[in-house]
């Protein structure tokens, strides 16, 4: 197998770590150059790509093709697997190698190909040709029709969540002391803090939480290019005792920051898909209050599992976080009714034997033909 993508991106290394372990033979090439990658057996090999929009781009692009046919043509895979349709996704068709599947995440199939009518043709036609597209959402499954590819070539499979890395069971009670809040309620959000997911909204609900729960306090997880201008938003609505921003934290503790949590919130403007962050809540049984859209609602019922509340509107969430806050009851509710949802439509492990019999599929067909 040849994937394509991003060797610093979680959600590429947890897709191909999978196969690794299932003793396929396994190369990644990746955009991005990386001195080591936390998945034995995998080969890397890195690429760097060019902005198609850029006309002085043009002979790097040609070198580009090249490179990429190349390496394509020396791993010699049974099949290629592209995460991503942008930049190298925009390349395969001319390489005319089959089969070759396509995974939409969300920004290259919702914005990147009506930003101009180049990323449009290339995506479409990227789209058109390829032997199997995928998508883990509603919003990027009618995106990848309405671009061209037929219905019956898609395929939903979602990124799953590893549910016994993320469960109740991780809840502990050093964590909560150690950061100070193991006497009052915690919130946690573990977004981005990039402007697509507003965080800035949950800082604005701070205040007036607190008025109402005197002892909750806030996790900001993560970093991000707005990390220094929250933090000083915080310190402006004087709230800095109540919210503790972790910086990143190390990928084999974070089950234990969300388990030991009381409730999971998330501000995004919009997600593709259940967010991974939101799905690791829902397994660790936390009670959720997320943004409207329409891939949250394919998992949040408002009312029964979690609540979902319009976007860039701090008081409607302030309400939401002091509801459940006062009732421990309905807390416990939602979580056990999102362990279950997770267990049973998003296990990590039940959506990649899916991908893996897609794979089995068209490896078949392409040898037969």
């Amino acid at each position: 197998m040849c994937f394509i993508g991003t060797a610093t991106s979680p959600h590429v290394l947890r897709w191909v770590k999978y196969f690794v372990e299932r003793k396929h033979e396994v190369s990644l090439i990746s955009l991005d150059s990386v001195n080591k990658v936390p998945v034995s057996g995998l080969k890397v090999f890195s690429i760097k790509s060019h902005d198609f929009m850029n006309p002085k781009n043009i002979f790097k692009i040609v070198t580009l093709f090249k490179t990429l046919n190349k390496m394509i043509a020396g791993i010699n895979p049974d099949l290629i697997h592209v995460h991503q349709i942008s930049s190298l996704a925009y390349i395969i068709p001319y390489l005319r190698v089959h089969p070759y599947i396509l995974s939409a995440w969300g920004s290259d199939v919702l914005i990147k190909p009506y930003k101009s009518t180049v990323h449009s043709f290339l995506a479409s036609r990227a789209i058109k040709k390829a032997d199997l597209l995928h998508c883990d959402g509603i919003k990027t499954f009618r995106a990848l029709e309405n671009l061209g590819a037929p219905p019956d070539r898609i395929v939903c499979v979602y990124f799953g969540i590893d549910i016994d890395k993320f469960s109740p069971e991780k809840r502990d009670t050093k964590y909560r002391q150690a950061l100070g809040v193991d006497n009052g309620l915690t919130v946690i959000s573990t977004r981005a803090l990039s402007p697509i997911y507003n965080v800035e909204t949950l800082i604005n609900a701070i205040p007036r939480v607190v008025r109402e729960i005197n002892n909750a306090k806030f996790l900001i997880c993560g970093s991000g290019s707005l990390k220094e201008k929250l933090e000083d938003l915080a310190k402006k609505l004087k709230i800095s005792d109540h919210t503790i921003f972790t910086g990143n934290i190390p990928v084999e503790e974070l089950p234990f920051y969300v388990a030991s949590s009381d409730i999971y919130v998330s501000t995004s403007l919009s997600d593709a898909g259940l967010a991974s962050s939101t799905g690791e809540a829902m397994a660790c049984g936390l009670p959720v209050i997320v943004t409207e859209d329409l891939d949250n609602r394919d998992w949040i019922k408002d009312g029964v599992n979690g609540f979902i509340v319009p976007v860039k509107n701090p008081d409607a969430l302030a309400e939401r976080i002091i509801e459940l806050a006062r009732n421990e009851k309905l807390r416990g509710e939602f979580g056990r009714e999102n362990r279950k949802i997770i267990t049973e439509r998003n296990d990590y492990n039940t959506e990649m034997r899916k991908m893996e019999k897609e794979y089995m599929r068209l490896v078949s067909m392409e040898a037969s033909s």
